[in-house]
């Protein structure tokens, strides 16, 4: 809600990403001089390193607020995001974000999904969960904030089959310092006081596990109505494809982790209370 789009017949290529002074689920919704100072360089990150199959929403230019105290910052921020829709188009393809697909239509309760691509029985739904969760769940989304609003489907505009994915909003991405500097990638880019880049790898998969297991993927399979009829199966089932797939210590690791018997997860409830925005509090609780 606070991306803009111009004006087609103005032809700017760019979304503005704004900052808006309101609290909306977790937080105030403002742009950190963090993100506006670091977002052109992951950008470049991002797109050398992703397969050519994930598009990268390219964060081309931003200004923040002159203030020391980054906190004040914040309030006066703004991002110039690079605009797919042309070269979907291009390929035949539309691009939709996410978390549309788990909206319900007010005429019947069905997810849009279900509607555009005729899923009328289970076994359906759990074919087109298993095929949309692929790429975005591990192969793609390790360290970036894959959840629902900043994951977008490319659909074919044809055959309504999903073609890929774009990724968006890297003001909450997390790298593991130590491999990004072993493949020789510079990391002068770095502010201090940022988050982005960690030496602990296990803080790189709580936010993986965070946005994917634990926002992406039941929001989904809640809303195809998968969660009593195998949906976590199938999310099992792809994590496993995948990461044994890959093989060697890393997948191994993290494929054990995704699957303890317990996970990490956010204290929203302490951050909102101690007015926390970005520092980040874990509680554990039991999983099944």
């Amino acid at each position: 809600m606070r991306t803009i789009t111009l004006r087609p017949e103005l032809e700017f290529k760019y979304h503005l990403k704004l900052a808006l002074a309101c609290q909306i689920t977790s937080a105030v919704r403002t742009v950190t001089p963090w993100t506006t100072g670091q977002g052109g360089a992951i950008s470049d990150l991002l797109e050398k390193t992703l397969p050519a199959d994930l598009w990268v929403f390219k964060e081309m230019a931003a200004v923040t607020g002159r203030q020391e105290d980054f906190h004040a910052a914040k309030h006066l921020s703004c991002v110039l995001r690079e605009d797919l829709e042309p070269r979907a188009r291009m390929n035949n393809e539309t691009l939709v974000v996410a978390a549309a697909l788990m909206e319900r239509h007010p005429e019947d309760g069905k997810t849009y999904p279900e509607r555009l691509f005729n899923l009328d029985t289970v076994e359906k739904r759990k074919k087109w969960f298993r095929t949309a969760m692929l790429h975005p769940l591990v192969h793609h989304g390790i360290a970036l904030e894959a959840h629902a609003q900043n994951t977008v489907v490319r659909l074919c505009t044809a055959t309504g089959r999903i073609k890929g994915f774009a990724i968006r909003d890297f003001g909450g991405v997390h790298f593991h310092k130590p491999t990004l500097r072993e493949q020789g990638f510079p990391l002068d880019w770095e502010i201090p006081g940022s988050l982005t880049l960690n030496d602990d790898l296990t803080s790189v998969w709580n936010l993986a596990s965070h946005t994917l297991l634990q926002c992406h993927a039941p929001s989904l399979l809640y809303g195809l109505r998968l969660e009593t009829h195998g949906g976590w199966a199938v999310v099992k089932e792809e994590l496993e494809s995948v990461l044994e797939g890959f093989g060697g210590d890393v997948a191994r690791g993290l494929l054990e982790y995704f699957c303890e018997g317990t996970m990490v997860m956010k204290s929203f409830l302490r951050m909102l209370m101690e007015g926390m925005y970005r520092e980040v509090s874990f509680s554990f609780a039991f999983g099944s």
